[in-house]
C-alpha cells in the first residue's frame, strides 16, 4: 500500500511507500516549522501535519498539490517557500535524525519528485481555493508549537495525541535505532515494498528484536 501525490491539472504523480511517506512529511514539517512566517506558510505545515498515517491510516495520506491553498498573486512566493523546505530537508537529511537511517537515496528522490510537481503549478483565480483542514480549527489565529520538536501543532483537542506530527509518528528509543533499506518488488508473489532493517546497536534478545520491529511498524502507521 502506498500514498499518491499528484497534480490533477497536469496528471503528473508519484507514489511513496508508508515509511518513505513518514520520512518525507516529517522532514517537510520540521524544516517548514523552522522558517514559516506568514499565515499561509504556517497553515500549509499544519495541513501537511494532518496527513499523518498514525491518525488517518497507512496508505491513505496522499494528496493533490492543487489543493494546497494557492493564491494567484502569491503563488510564486508560496512555491519558493516549499522549494526552500524541500531543499533544506535534502541538505540536512532531516529524516535521518530519528529512529531510522536511510542507506539509499529514496527519500531524496521522492523529495525531488515532489519539487518537480510544484514546479508545474500555475494557478489563476479559477484554480484558487482555500486550504481544507481535516482537524485544525482554521479560525484559530494563533499557531502553537511543540515544546519538544518546535513543530507547528494541530489545534484540536480531539486529536491531542497527534497534534505534533513528530511526537505522533515517533517512538524514539536509542537502543533500537536502525539503518534501513527499502526494496521495491513487482513480482507475482509480492507487488510493493519490503524493508531491510539493520540494527545499529546489538540485539541481545528476542524481546529486543520484537521491540525494534514493534516500534518500526508503529512509526509508519501500521499499528
Amino acid at each position: 500500500m502506498g500514498n499518491l501525490i499528484y497534480n490533477s491539472k497536469t496528471g503528473s504523480s508519484f507514489k511513496l511507500s508508508a515509511i518513505t511517506t513518514d520520512f518525507v512529511y516529517k522532514s517537510l514539517v520540521i524544516e517548514g516549522s523552522k522558517i514559516a512566517k506568514s499565515k499561509w506558510e504556517k497553515d500549509i505545515i499544519l495541513w501537511l501535519s494532518e496527513r499523518n498515517q498514525n491518525l488517518l491510516g497507512s496508505g491513505i495520506v496522499g494528496f493533490d498539490v492543487m489543493d494546497m491553498g494557492w493564491e494567484s498573486k502569491d503563488c510564486e512566493v508560496q512555491k519558493k517557500f516549499l522549494f526552500s523546505i524541500v531543499d533544506n530537508s535534502i541538505n540536512n537529511e532531516t529524516w535521518n535524525n530519528f529512529n531510522y537511517v536511510s542507506e539509499a537515496n529514496i527519500v531524496k528522490v521522492k523529495l525531488k519528485e515532489f519539487k518537480n510537481l510544484l514546479f508545474e503549478i500555475n494557478v489563476d483565480e479559477k484554480n484558487c481555493k482555500p486550504l481544507n483542514f481535516l482537524y485544525n480549527n482554521p479560525n484559530k489565529e494563533e499557531h502553537r508549537y511543540c515544546q519538544d520538536h518546535l513543530t507547528i501543532e494541530i489545534n484540536n483537542e480531539e486529536v491531542e495525541d497527534h497534534k505534533c506530527f513528530v511526537c505522533s509518528t515517533l517512538i524514539f528509543d536509542e537502543r533500537y535505532k536502525s539503518s534501513f533499506e527499502e526494496i521495491q518488488l513487482t513480482d507475482s508473489f509480492w507487488n510493493g515494498s519490503i524493508y531491510l532493517l539493520n540494527p545499529i546497536n546489538e540485539i541481545n534478545s528476542y524481546f529486543d528484536l520484537y521491540k525494534a520491529l514493534d516500534n518500526f511498524t508503529k512509526d509508519i502507521g501500521l499499528k
